[in-house]
């Protein structure tokens, strides 16, 4: 580290000063995570509820982690029998509606955002396996002190947090997908029925021309 025209030694001095400063030993408080429990100035009763809240935390784990485990070893069973159901529904569904442009576009989508969930799931469990590690894995995050201790339970609600992006990444993929369908079926539907419609309205002026001949005829 070396600054133009400083001297180096100077310079890394001027550094871990700042690093070490009050203010930003303040701003952090050696924590890692920043929640939003507690008052802003936390009080005795917001400590005791955190430690309470932890407790909890740290025994609904005991049960939450082994149901996240056999949850996330069911996901590919649950596509396939999700597909499966799809693509027996795919004539019925067409049928009652008519062969609606609109309809086929939005099983269209369905079936792409269903083969798409396995994206989501590798994600998550990609975020579950690496980010605590790659970001947090330090000697002074778990340090035996109370910003050790709180860092500690914090990682625990990470845990569950990051358990449950296994359903929720793909409920607001199926979700904001299944919108994108609906609307862009609606819109072709739109398109293709505006597309028609004068060709449908010359149609018909022709056969009330040819039918007010005809009866002149007639007359």
């Amino acid at each position: 580290m070396k600054l133009i025209n400083k001297n180096s030694k100077e310079f890394e001095e001027a550094i871990v000063r700042r690093l070490v400063s009050p203010a930003n030993l303040d701003v952090s408080g050696g924590r890692v995570y920043r929640g939003y429990g507690g008052n802003a100035d936390m009080t005795v009763m917001n400590e005791l509820a955190r430690m309470g809240g932890v407790a909890g935390t740290s025994l609904a784990s005991l049960g939450a982690f082994p149901a996240f485990d056999t949850m996330r070893q069911s996901l590919p069973m649950v596509q396939g029998l999700m597909l499966m159901a799809v693509y027996i529904m795919i004539p019925m569904v067409l049928m009652f509606s008519a062969y609606e442009f609109k309809t086929a576009i939005t099983v269209t989508f369905v079936i792409f955002a269903l083969n798409f969930l396995t994206f989501w799931w590798e994600l998550a469990r990609w975020i579950d396996s690496w980010m605590m590690e790659a970001l947090y894995n330090s000697d002074t995050h778990s340090q035996w002190n109370m910003n050790g201790l709180q860092n500690t339970s914090d990682d625990v609600i990470m845990n569950l947090v990051m358990g449950t992006m296994f359903l929720v990444l793909p409920a607001l993929w199926l979700t904001a997908f299944g919108w994108a369908g609906a609307k862009v079926g609606s819109e072709l539907g739109n398109m293709t029925s505006n597309a028609t419609s004068p060709a449908h309205s010359a149609g018909g002026k022709g056969g009330q021309l040819a039918e007010q001949a005809i009866s002149k005829k007639v007359n």
